[in-house]
């Protein structure tokens, strides 16, 4: 039997939140340069950002509840490369954790 392993703490705060893609937080997401036609072809309606820049508006059309459904396949690089801060934060803290917890164990 295999099983599946579990998500990650980033992952379930995303999963858990989605509010960077929901409206919330945002308004428009920002298209990378030479990414807009690739992002009109699956259904992004584009328009101009504040600065000029190719951008979509946000709720994402393509999130479904709190999940992407373009997660496993391409979207625009400023969704994959996006760092929550929350995430960020999350993370940090379980690695001091571990690291405290680990140096402990080693006494």
């Amino acid at each position: 039997m295999q099983t599946t392993p579990s998500p990650s703490l980033a992952s379930r705060l995303c999963l858990a939140c989605a509010m960077c893609c929901d409206g919330t937080i945002y308004d428009v997401a920002v298209v990378r340069e030479g990414e807009a036609e690739r992002a009109a072809s699956i259904g992004f309606t584009l328009t101009t950002g504040e600065d000029g820049r190719a951008a979509f508006k946000l709720p994402c059309h393509h999130l479904e509840g709190t999940a992407c459904q373009r997660y496993q396949d391409w979207r625009p690089s400023t969704c994959g490369k996006f760092r929550c801060a929350t995430q960020v934060q999350a993370l940090m803290a379980t690695s001091q954790k571990a690291t405290r917890s680990n140096g402990s164990q080693m006494r």
